[in-house]
């Protein structure tokens, strides 16, 4: 039972913590234009576009036009964007959770072990 519970925080833990969505700070006037120069989202990327209507569309990009963002299954007009962040992997997170989850199987263990030797 031990060893479950062990198993599924590790994964809960290791899948959740090793990237992050960034955003860059600029007005969208010049996220469009960087999208446009192919500087913000390249095919591959997965992104997460909020657009002028507040839609927000998390996807990988597979092509971009001179006007649209393309994923599977979605496609977002280039002028409408007002933001996009990249998923990105963060090297900080990852050992915060590796740590925290090192520490946690650390705690579960000792709990466990003293459980086992209670008359």
């Amino acid at each position: 039972m031990l060893s479950k519970i062990t198993a599924v925080l590790l994964v809960v833990l290791l899948t959740s913590g090793c990237s992050v969505y960034r955003s860059a700070e600029m007005t969208p006037e010049q996220v469009q234009q960087k999208v446009t120069a192919g500087e913000l989202a390249a095919v591959g990327d997965k992104i997460r576009a909020t657009t002028t209507g507040g839609e927000v569309h998390l996807f990988r990009v597979t092509e971009v036009t001179a006007e649209t963002i393309l994923g599977e299954r979605v496609s977002v007009p280039i002028n409408e964007v007002m933001t996009i962040e990249t998923l990105e992997f963060s090297a900080g997170r990852t050992a915060a959770t590796v740590g925290g989850g090192i520490a946690l199987w650390i705690i579960i263990l000792s709990v466990g072990l003293s459980g086992a030797f209670v008359l």
